[in-house]
């Protein structure tokens, strides 16, 4: 995993020159990577998935009233090794180095959620004061998972080592992951505050201040209620409304600065293709956010 890699099927299905790696602002990353035990199997094909779902998606934003494909948009797929996980993390550690130094601001596709402990470390290597925000169902904060100590469920006991993990839509958790909630260097705001509209303004401004200036998002697509995105490993009820989640990430993306974003935990469902939308779109839409609060320069057509 080496080399860049450019795709086929190009997130959007964006062709030239808005499609094309030098040119663009930001770049997909297609990890299909599953190894590791914890709710239902399949995370492997949520990439794929996501990206023919995006084929669908309206290059027009409505809330800015621009394309934020014209900042350009490259689709990778990386040729992934068949690793132990403890190896992965450090293959994508590397890689997201990589990306990083080709100056794209990138959006990584789970794949399992441990794909996170490796990208997450590759960026802490550039932004020492970097903070991580996690939309999840599962604070995934145990020490270990049957006799797994690398993996999905155990990915934020790792970080929480190494830098301030910020958890939001927390709804369903061990009591040894309870122990570790709102403790160190752990914050975890549970979906019930979020789902209080009466608290909901409160909370936001509340998520915020735990950020650092740099930070990397990890979007488990368990956050949401599974009325809407029901094609995951682990469908928890009570989750987060597509618009609180948009409210949280613009507000991030206006007063902090994503470096990265991955999204994770797509276990596509046979005839069932909302929760692909939904990741596609969400990705599309922070682009769309990152675009408007930095004012970046379109690409110049020749």
């Amino acid at each position: 995993m080496t080399g860049l890699g450019e795709s086929t099927g190009a997130f959007l299905g964006l062709a030239a020159p808005y499609g094309e790696f030098d040119p663009a602002r930001f770049c997909v990353v297609s990890l299909p990577y599953e190894q590791t035990p914890g709710g239902r199997a399949g995370a492997k094909e949520g990439p794929a998935a996501i990206l023919n779902a995006s084929r669908t998606v309206e290059f027009f934003d409505e809330e800015n009233y621009k394309s934020p494909a014209r900042l350009g948009i490259a689709t990778l797929e990386p040729n992934l090794p068949d690793l132990a996980p403890d190896q992965m993390a450090q293959e994508l550690q590397a890689y997201g180095g990589n990306i990083h130094r080709a100056g794209k601001r990138a959006f990584y596709l789970g794949g399992e959620g441990w794909i996170t402990h490796g990208l997450v470390r590759s960026y802490l290597n550039q932004y020492r004061d970097l903070t991580v925000l996690q939309l999840d169902a599962h604070p995934n904060l145990r020490s270990q998972y049957g006799d797994q100590r690398f993996g999905r469920m155990t990915v934020m006991n790792r970080l929480q080592e190494e830098l301030p993990i910020t958890q939001v839509g927390i709804r369903s958790l061990s009591e040894e992951e309870a122990n570790l909630t709102d403790k160190g260097n752990v914050s975890t705001f549970f979906a019930h505050d979020l789902n209080n509209a009466a608290l909901k303004a409160e909370v936001i401004p509340q998520v915020l201040e735990g950020l650092s200036h740099h930070v990397y998002v990890s979007v488990d697509l368990t956050v949401f209620d599974p009325a809407l995105c029901p094609a995951t490993n682990l469908p928890e009820p009570g989750g987060l409304q597509w618009q609180t989640v948009l409210d949280i990430l613009k507000a991030v993306a206006r007063d902090r600065d994503i470096v990265a974003m991955d999204v994770v935990e797509c276990v596509p469902l046979k005839g069932h293709t909302v929760t692909e939308y939904v990741a596609a779109r969400l990705i599309y839409k922070v682009m769309g956010y990152l675009g408007q609060f930095r004012q970046w320069p379109e690409i110049a057509l020749t």
